[in-house]
């Protein structure tokens, strides 16, 4: 609120006079005595310690490994004392020693810091002052001189590049030279960072490439006194000649170089053959002569060289007539013969060692091999034809039809999965379309996580393939399912897995999925039953085949009869895949497994088998049936197996997983087993494996699954694999007083000899 005049009236006077002469005079009011001395002089400040400070340089490059100096100057007062510190922001960088303004600067690695230098100065009646100073330090990569490759094989007058590379240094330095230390073995051309090398002479020289900055590298060049011919051959190689024929040799080296010039020269020793120096060789008489042969090389900068070799020329009476013997050959289809060609001369005599090539004039009927052995094919007639020295034979091979089989069709005995004849007729059929309802289900204590489709194409399309190829496509598997997850009603753990899988237990499980299912799926045409359980379900370790008698099945809306053919998955799906199902699904054709349910020790589950067939292990290198199985399922005619006659037979298999032709033979050994031969090959589901030929094996009808009703020969419980018991050519097999030899082995086939007493 503003002051009232009244109270400006009547302020005092005093005040205003005081204050004025304050102003005029600097005498105090208030009652003290006024002085009468003028006030002292300001102080001076004193002079600064420090008047001035420098770097011997403004910025360092050193090489990493190297060192530098660094001088610091301080500018001083009289009576004042400079102090320093320098110091390194980056010590990875650069680092730093040395006191009172002498220093050394020592790169470290390749990089840029800064160098901090605080210069301090004091003393007495002076001004403390400091100062601080940055210099930038960059420290770059050494030199470093690489020569690739570091060695380099020439041949003369060859030639090779060398790079020569140059880092570090700042700038980088450049390529000054690039020379040999022998130019008697190479000279050398620089051009940019190639270095040409030429090849002189044998030797080795070191090559030397050089930075402008003095660095270098060296490289090796070795040239090798490398002969100017190798490896002499003659054509032929060992010529057989009737007395008057005439043929010319033909011989012929590799040349180190086409600048290499190559000489021949013939000589024989012995009467049978002459020789010319051109190589032309005339029979004279009969015996046999044999034909050295020289090679000469020389030039184009190489070792000059000599090689030798010798051939033998045989020489008989000329031929005058061949006939085959026997000269008609009559074969049951797939059995095999030897044919022999026998030569003579003009007088009737027998002439050996004669080159002779066979033919035959319909090979589906009949194959005849270099040595004359006959191969029966489909039934009909073929000529046979032997020819030598311009001469023909020929003989007629007949085949007809395979013998009865029926003494090699073992009785099944073991029950519903087994081998033998006939098959259970309530399992699956194993022709034409066979369609599976596929059914997905999870549990409460194993909630699925994947799609349906997902867990789908785990057997898709492998199982398909599988069979299509087993059956020759006489069977096509269609998977049809229900894309839907189905809750089952208990936990996983309470369905009996995996200590305590009954037949009942096992039924159960799958008429669950089925009743869930029913509402929206029609499984009234279904063939089999696939459930597929959630494979992440821990409780559900494996997954079997459930295989009742005729109605005893799983019972569905819609048919009058109950399926009775059915599986479902587990755990292991994640360890076996989709082969899983073409396990499962061959026992629900009726095969046994092939592996032992309780073997002398845990380790043997494969002592029978090994690898062999889907049905001795799902992962086996030999995943194909094997022939016998094929035969049980029909996917092998009667005629295409041979029941081995009481004597001894050649008999030419082709491989099992070709259709057509005689697949098996099989020799009786009693009521209920027989030996069983057949040819694999490394094609199919038998792709990986390791050996191939004729696989001999014991079959035993009364032997149960899981027991050993298949034995691969010959036997050793000790070889978990046995892929390595396929016969070679000349190798044999003998039990129960059979046998079994592999006489021949070709892509197309394998011709054993059985004995049977």
């Amino acid at each position: 609120m503003p002051t009232p005049p009244s109270a400006r009236l009547v302020r005092p006077r005093r005040w205003l006079t005081c204050s004025l002469l304050v102003l005029a005079a600097t005498t105090a009011c208030g009652g003290g005595d006024p002085s009468t001395s003028a006030p002292p002089a300001p102080t001076p400040p004193p002079p600064p310690a420090l008047t001035g400070a420098t770097a011997s340089v403004n910025a360092l490059t050193l090489t990493a490994g190297q060192s530098g100096s660094l001088t610091i100057t301080a500018t001083v007062a009289a009576g004042a004392t400079a102090t320093f510190a320098l110091v390194s922001a980056n010590t990875a960088v650069a680092t730093v020693s040395g006191s009172a303004g002498q220093y050394t600067i020592t790169a470290v690695s390749p990089g840029s810091t800064t160098l901090t230098a605080q210069i301090s100065a004091a003393g007495p009646a002076l001004a403390s002052a400091t100062r601080t100073l940055d210099i930038p330090v960059t420290v770059v990569a050494p030199v470093a001189v690489t020569l690739t490759p570091g060695t380099l094989a020439l041949r003369p007058g060859g030639s090779g590049v060398l790079t020569v590379a140059i880092s570090g240094g700042s700038p980088t330095p450049t390529v000054q030279a690039c020379t040999s230390g022998n130019v008697a073995v190479a000279t050398t051309a620089l051009s940019g960072s190639a270095c040409t090398v030429t090849a002189v002479g044998p030797g080795s020289a070191t090559i030397t490439a050089a930075a402008s900055t003095g660095q270098s590298a060296q490289a090796t060049v070795s040239v090798a006194a490398e002969s100017a011919i190798t490896a002499l051959t003659v054509a032929p190689a060992s010529p057989a000649l009737t007395i008057g024929q005439q043929l010319t040799l033909v011989p012929s080296v590799t040349r180190a170089s086409s600048t290499v010039d190559v000489t021949y020269g013939f000589r024989a020793v012995g009467t049978a053959a002459s020789v010319s120096a051109s190589g032309v060789v005339t029979a004279l008489t009969a015996g046999s002569t044999d034909i050295t042969v020289t090679a000469r090389g020389s030039g184009g900068g190489f070792v000059a060289a000599e090689l030798t070799t010798t051939i033998r020329v045989t020489v008989s009476a000329a031929i005058s007539s061949i006939t085959i013997e026997p000269g008609a050959l009559s074969l049951a289809r797939g059995l095999a013969a030897q044919a022999t060609a026998v030569l003579r001369n003009a007088a009737g005599a027998i002439l050996t060692d004669q080159a002779v090539q066979w033919s035959s004039s319909d090979t589906s009927v009949a194959r005849v091999d270099a040595n004359g052995l006959v191969a029966s094919g489909r039934t009909g007639s073929a000529v046979l034809e032997a020819i030598s020295g311009g001469v023909r034979g020929s003989a007629t091979v007949t085949v007809t039809a395979p013998p009865p089989n029926a003494a090699c069709r073992l009785p099944s005995r073991t029950g519903s999965v087994s081998f033998g004849f006939p098959r259970n007729s309530a399992r699956l059929r194993s022709t034409g379309t066979v369609r599976a309802t596929v059914l997905f289900v999870d549990f409460s204590d194993a909630p699925a996580t994947r799609t349906t489709q997902s867990v789908l194409d785990i057997i898709q399309p492998t199982a398909g393939a599988f069979f299509a190829a087993q059956s020759y496509g006489a069977m096509s598997l269609v998977l049809e399912p229900q894309q839907r997850w189905l809750r089952m009603s208990k936990p996983s753990t309470q369905y009996g897995w995996p200590s305590n899988v009954t037949f009942e237990a096992h039924r159960l499980l799958l008429q669950e999925a089925a009743d869930l299912a029913a509402p929206f799926t029609d499984m009234s045409a279904a063939d089999l039953l696939v459930v597929m359980t959630n494979p992440d379900a821990g409780a559900i370790t494996f997954g079997p085949a459930f295989t009742p008698n005729t109605g005893s099945g799983i019972r569905v809306p819609g048919r009058a009869t109950t399926i009775d053919n059915a599986t479902n998955s587990a755990r292991d799906l994640r360890t076996w895949g989709g082969l899983w199902l073409s396990h499962e699904m061959g026992h629900l054709l009726s095969l046994p497994d092939l592996y032992d349910y309780a073997p002398p020790t845990p380790a043997q589950t494969h002592l029978h088998v090994g690898e062999w067939s889907i049905m001795g292990l799902i992962s086996g290198r030999g995943g194909e049936f094997t022939a016998f199985e094929r035969w049980q399922l029909g996917w092998l005619a009667d005629e295409q197996l041979v029941c081995a006659p009481a004597s001894t037979s050649l008999v030419s298999l082709t491989p099992i997983t070709q259709a057509g032709g005689t697949k098996a033979v099989l020799v009786p050994l009693s009521a209920t087993s027989a030996l069983v031969v057949e040819s694999r090959r490394a094609t199919g589901f038998d792709a990986r494996l390791p050996q191939t030929g004729a696989l001999t094996y014991l079959i035993d009808t009364q032997v149960a699954s899981g027991r050993g009703t298949m034995r691969v020969l010959p036997m050793a419980d000790t070889d978990l694999a046995k892929l390595t018991r396929v016969l070679a050519p000349g190798q044999s097999v003998t039990l129960g007083g059979a046998s079994i030899t592999l006489v021949s082995r070709t892509d197309g086939s394998d011709v054993v000899r059985v004995v049977r007493p």
